[in-house]
C-alpha cells in the first residue's frame, strides 16, 4: 500500500487503495483540512460539523477520488476529493466525574475545560 502519513501541517493522511472500481486515493483527517481539499463539499456539511463539535464529538472526515495510474503519493495529489463521510467519536464523562472533580478542588487543583 502506498501512503502519505499524517503530519500536523496537512492535518491528514492518505493512501492509495485498489478495489473493484479501480484505484482510489483515500484521505482522512481533520474535517477542515479534508473539506478544503474537496472539489465540491456537500451542502450542509458545515452545519453537521458545527452540531457535532458543539456536542463535544471528535470528528475525522474521509474523502476519496479516482487515482487510476497513480503509483506514488504526495500532498500534491490530495485535491479534488469527494467527501464520503465523518467518523465520530464520543467520550462522555464518567458518572463519577463530578465527585472526582470535587475531590481535586478540595485539594486546591483547578481543572480548565
Amino acid at each position: 500500500m502506498v501512503e502519505a502519513p499524517f503530519d500536523h501541517e496537512r492535518q491528514l493522511c492518505s493512501a492509495l487503495a485498489d478495489g473493484p472500481a479501480g484505484r482510489l486515493l483515500v484521505a482522512k483527517g481533520a474535517p477542515e483540512a479534508i473539506l478544503a481539499r474537496c472539489a465540491d463539499a456537500p451542502a450542509g456539511a458545515e452545519a453537521v460539523l458545527d452540531r457535532l463539535f458543539a456536542a463535544g464529538t471528535r470528528v475525522v472526515a474521509v474523502a476519496t477520488r479516482p487515482a487510476n495510474g497513480l503509483t506514488g503519493l504526495t500532498a500534491a495529489e490530495e485535491h479534488d476529493l469527494e467527501l464520503r463521510g465523518f467518523l465520530c467519536f464520543t467520550d462522555p464523562p464518567k458518572t463519577d466525574a463530578a465527585a472526582s472533580l470535587g475531590r481535586l478542588a478540595a485539594l486546591g487543583v483547578t481543572v480548565k475545560s
